[in-house]
């Protein structure tokens, strides 16, 4: 990818997520598009794509998730990427989902995900970045986290010997 293709591309996404703040009903087409990206080989557009749809669908005010459910799902499914970083940026996202979100559908997938980037994820660095940032969430507001997502903290804060 070219760096004038690669700018006009960041500058693309700048666009969409202010659209989506105006009238996301217009993205319908491009939200599409855009999670074609992320099966893309090259990781910096698959991991911009990340990011764009992370702060789509975990937008404080969103129904993305369910309005778009098929490109969610696929959105989700980053977790277990290639890319340690893709994956990095993917658990970000999903606790704001967590954080943000108000439908089931959006929590179970997102609760899901995030319990793989836990319990399995082969990066260490990627499973300590979902410890600290589940543990800071919870550190904010306890009450609304699941049982299944505060078990997974909890054997993957404990020492390997003890698992």
């Amino acid at each position: 990818m070219s760096r004038s293709s690669t700018i006009l591309t960041e500058k693309l996404y700048k666009i969409i997520n202010e659209m989506h703040c105006v009238a996301p009903l217009i993205l319908t087409t491009v939200i599409g598009t855009v999670t074609h990206n992320l099966h893309f080989t090259n990781v910096s557009l698959r991991n911009r794509a990340v990011k764009l749809l992370g702060k789509l669908f975990s937008a404080e005010t969103s129904e993305m998730g369910t309005t778009f459910a098929p490109c969610y799902r696929e959105w989700t499914g980053r977790i277990k990427d290639l890319d340690s970083g893709v994956r990095l940026t993917m658990s970000k996202y999903l606790l704001l989902v967590l954080r943000h979100g108000k439908l089931l559908d959006m929590w179970t997938y997102a609760i899901d995900s995030l319990c793989y980037s836990l319990d399995r994820d082969p990066s260490l660095k990627v499973r300590l970045s979902a410890v600290h940032r589940v543990c800071d969430l919870l550190y904010e507001d306890a009450t609304f986290l699941p049982p299944k997502l505060i078990r997974s903290v909890g054997i993957n804060s404990s020492p390997p010997m003890l698992r």
